[in-house]
């Protein structure tokens, strides 16, 4: 579900509305707006907020608390193929890449500069993504 940031802000303000109706309701009326009407207001907002959620994660926006680390999480390195084929005995991969590594129109691209050929350019498909481009500061250094 692709919401524009104009509709996230409607169903918020469809959501608080309800909350405000529930709460009015709730504590002048108690459980008999239940009954009259046939819907339980309290679980037809849940629905809305979940819906509201997953349109925002289905549209890469931050979830609430999430941090993202600074520290060396890559778990899978990237490398052009034919460096690993000329790599010489007793080099790391990691010694013998030459690698230039950005942002490109379509999303994040990763180039050999050795071969002047791609490595893997990644499409984000026009959705936005949060990123952290903060470094590790040691202790002492500001």
């Amino acid at each position: 579900m692709n919401l524009s940031p104009e509709d996230h802000e409607r169903v918020n303000a469809a959501i608080r509305g309800i909350e405000k109706l529930f709460k009015y309701l709730e504590t002048t009326k108690g459980n008999q707006v239940k009954s009259v009407i046939g819907v339980d207001l309290e679980a037809a907002t849940e629905c809305l907020v979940d819906l509201v959620e997953s349109a925002r994660k289905a549209d890469g926006q931050r979830q609430p608390g999430r941090v993202i680390p600074v520290e060396n999480c890559i778990e899978l390195y990237f490398h052009c193929v034919q460096c690993l084929r000329e790599l010489p005995d007793g080099m790391a991969p990691r010694e013998w890449a030459r690698l230039n590594v950005g942002w490109s129109k379509q999303g994040f691209q990763v180039w050999c500069v050795r071969h002047d050929m791609n490595v893997l350019h990644m499409d984000f498909e026009d959705q936005k993504h949060p990123a952290n481009t903060n470094r590790a500061v040691e202790r002492g250094q500001a």
